[in-house]
Formats: structure tokens, C-alpha cells, sequence
């Protein structure tokens, strides 16, 4: 049997679980994308069977039926009921800008065993405001597990300054046209001891945010790529949180 080991949020996990290699080779930023399914699934299960789930922003193509967290507890939000309208009619939908706490509806807080999102706190207007929306949401030792990329890493610094349309040929040219995009505020969306201590002051029992360092951005332009590879390296090395490019941000009411 393997020893179980307790990460800083209080997730006991099997020692052989992908989620312990994440937490030991934070700075291979493929860990985030790779592990974050088997993370989620992890949080689901600990949270039982009879838990009531929320995923944030999930719209016509939720992440959770297909790991098998089902809609008879699974709730997706979005901001625009065209998108919900795409569900089946089994789903159980909620219609608000995760951003403006104030528009919840009183039904939707203080229920939810696990919120989560994935990609989608850059997108927001406020990710402060988004984290008080989640602790609103949660029961009292309910957990969130949200991931997103994170200023102040080059593509996401140049994606924020470039008008919207201008960016379109660019990141296709870098990356290929196979994802939707959506405009990205990255409003908040950084990780330094001030912004966890704003996270903290919401009122969270636990703030743990899980750092990666990197991305394939300037894969294709060989000089660039290996400069940001360099550069990565150094800010791992050096602990420069805020030059991070994507975050786990796993917290607990």
C-alpha cells in the first residue's frame, strides 16, 4: 500500500497520484493541462457522491459529464443563456457573471460542496470579485479549484495590451485556430504575496495557489522560444511568482 501524503490544502492523496508529481514539477507548465482532469476528479471524489458541484463559465461544452461527474450534481453556470441553451435538457443551469457577486441568485449560495473552473478567470472583469463569488457559493468546507493563465508572463502581458482582432492572426499563426477564444481582461489574474493576501482577506479557511512556469507560445520562432525557456528557468529558479503563466488556485471555506 502506498503512504499517503497531505498536500498544503489537506487533500489526502496516494502518493503515486499524478497530482503529487504537479506539486513536485510545478515549473513543467504540460503538468497543469495533463493533470488538471485527474486533479478535479480527485476533488469530486472527496467531496461524495451526494456533493452538489458548480462549474464556472462551462457553457455548451462542460468539462464535468465527460470525467463523469454527471448532472444529477453537477451545475453549470455561464453568462449567456445561448450557450446554456446548448445542454441537454437533464442539466441543471445557472445564468450569472461570476464577476458581480451581487447578481447570484439567493438560490445558488452557500451550496455548493466544489466550485470549479478552467480557463476562464482571465476572461473575467474582476478576478477578486470572482473569488468572493466562490466563497458566496460555497458550504461552509467547500472547496474551489480554479485554473487560468496568470500575468506577468510575455504571451499573456502582449495578449492583454493587443487589441482583440489583432491578436487572431498571431495566435494562429503560433498556435493553430483548434480552441474558441474569447477577449482576456487578466483583471487580478496574478499571483504575488499582495494578491494572496486579498484572496485571504475574503475570508477562505485555505488559499493555495499552486504555481507553473512556461508555455509553447513562441514555439515555432526558435530564438524567442529558447530566450523565454531561459528566462522561465530563472524565474522558477528565483521564485518569481508573478512571472508565472499558469496557476492552480485551490481554495477551501
Amino acid at each position: 500500500m502506498t503512504s499517503p501524503i497531505t498536500t498544503s490544502d489537506d487533500i489526502t492523496i496516494e502518493a503515486d497520484h499524478p497530482f503529487v508529481t504537479i506539486r513536485n514539477a510545478k515549473s513543467k507548465y504540460e503538468s497543469s493541462f495533463m493533470g488538471y482532469n485527474d486533479t478535479l476528479n480527485l476533488l469530486a471524489e472527496k467531496a461524495g457522491p451526494d456533493a452538489r458541484i458548480l462549474e464556472v463559465g462551462g457553457g455548451r461544452s462542460p468539462l464535468g459529464p465527460g470525467l463523469g461527474i454527471n448532472h444529477d450534481r453537477l451545475t453549470v453556470n455561464d453568462i449567456s443563456q445561448k450557450e446554456l441553451d446548448f445542454l441537454p435538457d437533464s442539466a441543471t443551469t445557472a445564468l450569472f457573471d461570476v464577476a458581480h457577486p451581487e447578481q447570484i441568485p439567493a438560490e445558488h449560495l452557500g451550496v455548493y460542496d466544489l466550485v470549479y473552473s478552467r480557463s476562464v478567470l482571465e476572461h473575467v472583469s474582476s478576478v477578486e470579485n470572482s473569488l468572493r463569488s466562490t466563497y458566496s457559493l460555497l458550504k461552509p468546507g467547500g472547496r474551489a479549484l480554479h485554473f487560468f493563465p496568470t500575468l506577468f508572463s510575455t504571451p499573456f502581458v502582449a495578449n492583454k495590451l493587443l487589441p482583440f482582432e489583432a491578436t487572431k492572426p498571431l495566435v494562429k499563426a503560433l498556435i493553430g485556430d483548434k480552441y474558441e477564444r474569447f477577449p482576456a481582461h487578466y483583471a487580478g489574474a496574478w499571483v504575488t504575496s499582495k494578491s494572496i493576501e486579498r484572496w485571504e482577506s475574503i475570508g477562505f479557511s485555505k488559499v493555495d495557489p499552486i504555481q507553473f512556469f512556461g508555455h509553447n507560445y513562441f514555439e515555432k520562432i526558435t530564438p524567442v522560444h529558447k530566450a523565454a525557456k531561459a528566462f522561465n528557468r530563472y524565474a522558477e529558479a528565483k521564485n518569481i511568482t508573478a512571472m508565472g503563466s499558469f496557476v492552480y488556485l485551490c481554495l477551501e471555506k
